[in-house]
């Protein structure tokens, strides 16, 4: 039996052969992974987006956030002449003041470049609402409660700096018909200038002639007389052909 198997086994192999036929192989089971994917689209992946089926390609990534560039700090003494002059200014030129110095610092100023400009230096400003004692910090009460030997000091208010309003607009009414000073300037430059040189002005006409000022009415009343009206006008005039004559010798320097 078992050579006549073997018999039977060989014709069978024979038979194969000569048909042409090979034996087809057994095909490999599927893995599970594979068997449980989701089917392919044309139009792109399937994909799976907060708990919803999305088809289609993936978003691109974001790009890298970019690097905040950040400002050029200022100079230790640029910072601290900033803080002294905000400290001082009243709150309505407070931004200006910072514009203005930033500028400057930075060389964004449209009027850095002329020669007149550089070559002109600012006068003091004096706060108009400030309370100015003579003497030093300390005068204030030394001023107001009088010395031993019975003479009152002079003490400057508030109330007196309000009251040289009149005074300011004399001196500025008489800068504004002054052809001679600034003459290369721009209209900004030279609206600066007037403001400042009025303020200087003002100052040093308030302590010059401090002993002829009424108290009561201040500089409006001295300046409706004949007599002080014509003292400071003649004042202001020497004051501003002054301001010219330097000027005109920086230029020719």
């Amino acid at each position: 039996r078992r050579l006549q198997r073997l018999a039977a086994a060989k014709k069978r192999q024979r038979a194969a052969s000569a048909l042409g036929a090979a034996p087809a192989p057994a095909a490999a089971p599927r893995p599970a992974a594979e068997a449980r994917a989701p089917p392919q689209s044309s139009a792109g992946q399937v994909r799976l987006v907060n708990g919803c089926i999305v088809r289609g390609p993936p978003p691109p990534p974001a790009p890298p956030p970019q690097p905040v560039q950040a400002e050029p700090a200022l100079c230790p003494e640029v910072e601290a002449a900033i803080a002294i002059a905000l400290q001082d200014a009243p709150a309505g030129e407070t931004a200006a003041m910072e514009t203005q110095v930033v500028a400057s610092d930075a060389g964004a100023s449209p009027r850095a470049g002329s020669e007149a400009s550089q070559g002109w230096v600012p006068l003091a400003w004096v706060p108009e609402t400030a309370v100015l004692p003579l003497g030093g910090a300390g005068s204030l009460n030394d001023h107001s409660s009088g010395s031993e030997d019975g003479k009152v000091g002079r003490q400057s208010s508030a109330r007196d700096v309000v009251n040289c309003t009149p005074l300011r607009e004399l001196i500025l009414a008489r800068l504004h018909r002054e052809r001679r000073l600034w003459h290369g300037e721009d209209e900004y430059e030279r609206r600066v200038r007037r403001k400042c040189l009025r303020d200087q002005l003002c100052r040093k006409a308030r302590d010059k002639y401090e002993d002829f000022i009424p108290r009561p009415g201040g500089w409006e009343d001295y300046l409706r007389t004949s007599q002080g009206y014509k003292r400071t006008v003649q004042w202001v005039e020497r004051k501003i052909h002054e301001v010219v004559a330097n000027e005109a010798a920086k230029r020719r320097r």
